[in-house]
């Protein structure tokens, strides 16, 4: 369905409406007939002005049939706001022209949306913690504009300011926010009322799940928006997809960049974004001065699974590098560290990463990697370690110890 704008485009019709009008085919002098621009299908803003009355809409229409509008969307009339108007008997004046009420054109690939989710009013770019929030905020970075599809084409649509949207509404969203979600959000236009909706929880940790009542995406001219209608929310295909949050065990979002403690230090980035992505870093320290470690199998360094990063991902498009280091000592036997990924037993393995395996008498500091593409929506890096289950190793906590994960949100 293309869509058309063209110079020069007028007709007469004597049809009454409201949805179909036929035209005769033949232009004023000085002008093109729709027929001259338009193949079946393409879409096209009209204004309709009855000659002899007040009756008048202005409208997205489909170049249905040969000689043949049919409206798609009103965008005002003489009925008031954007209803239908049914036409009295007389000639009707049928002109191709861009509305003002609206910014119309043809579709531009560069002009994607330029704001940023964030916990943090005025905040596009969060450098500090953001805990419990119970507001998430689309806030303008690089601009005010988001493309909004309005059942046919793109517009770029001016927020204006800061959109805000509660965990715990139900109004324009189809629930409250609940325990340990993912869920999508979308900005759209709700009858003149630009919003920022929550789509549906999706259907576990790592999946939105397809159909009917799930956050299922779509792509339409390279942007993502929501595959179906979302309850309170926008239709089929009109939300433009801007990011992913998660909650916490309390129906809150949670963006903590993480600590040096001890049994509080966990980093956890609940906030994800589609476009204009930074880096950011978790990073998380255990405060423990040094415990002992002989155990036979991996388990969370210092038996703590606060000693983790977790995050979350709208897409699985941008790699995540993380890194594990500490200080050991030890004569005997072996003493190995790694990272978990979702993990608090199994060491994610090579090519994708490594870990460090002391077998000799050694007093320093060792080091696991991993890099890769952890995979779509909720996933946490866990510090690991194992001893041979005998012999003791002692490990060293702050300020030697350090997990870290680099992502893009």
């Amino acid at each position: 369905m293309p869509y058309i704008v063209a110079d020069r485009v007028r007709d007469t019709s004597t049809s009454a409406g409201p949805t179909v009008f036929t035209v005769t085919g033949t232009a004023p002098i000085g002008f093109r007939t729709f027929s001259a621009v338009c193949a079946t299908s393409d879409v096209l803003p009209v204004f309709i002005q009855h000659r002899a009355a007040n009756e008048w809409i202005v409208a997205l229409a489909m170049y249905s049939a040969a000689n043949q509008l049919t409206l798609q969307l009103v965008l005002s009339s003489s009925a008031g706001g954007t209803s239908t108007v049914t036409f009295s008997s007389g000639i009707k004046d049928i002109v191709l022209g861009t509305p003002a009420s609206r910014e119309f054109a043809r579709p531009s690939p560069i002009v994607l949306p330029q704001g940023r989710l964030t916990l943090t009013a005025g905040t596009p770019v969060m450098t500090a913690d953001a805990a419990a929030q119970t507001t998430i905020r689309y806030t303008p970075y690089t601009g005010r504009i988001v493309p909004i599809n309005d059942g046919h084409v793109f517009y770029a649509q001016d927020i204006g300011a800061e959109l805000t949207q509660t965990t715990t509404d139900t109004t324009k969203s189809p629930a409250a926010v609940a325990a340990n979600s993912n869920y999508d959000l979308f900005v759209w236009n709700d009858a003149g009322t630009v919003r920022c909706t929550r789509g549906p929880a999706w259907t576990s940790s790592t999946a939105r799940g397809t159909g009917a009542s799930t956050t299922e995406l779509a792509q339409i001219n390279g942007v993502y928006v929501n595959a179906v209608a979302i309850t309170n929310g926008p239709g089929q295909y009109l939300g433009t997809y801007v990011g992913t949050v998660r909650s916490n065990g309390s129906s809150q979002i949670d963006y903590k960049l993480g600590t040096a403690a001890s049994g509080t230090q966990e980093a956890f980035l609940g906030i994800w974004n589609m476009y204009n992505r930074v880096n950011a870093v978790g990073a998380v320290c255990d405060a423990t001065g040094s415990w002992s470690n002989s155990t036979s199998a991996f388990a969370p360094a210092n038996g703590s699974t606060q000693n983790r990063v977790s995050i979350i991902r709208g897409l699985n498009d941008d790699a995540v590098q993380a890194s594990f280091v500490t200080r050991i000592s030890g004569t005997v036997g072996y003493y190995a560290l790694g990272i978990g990924i979702d993990s608090t037993t199994v060491v994610s393995p090579s090519p994708n990463g490594a870990y460090n395996l002391m077998q000799i008498a050694f007093t320093g500091s060792v080091l696991a990697f991993w890099g890769g593409l952890p995979g779509l929506g909720f996933h946490y890096f866990q510090a690991l370690e194992i001893g041979d289950g005998t012999n003791s190793w002692a490990v060293n906590g702050y300020p030697y110890f350090s997990l870290q994960a680099m992502v893009r949100l």
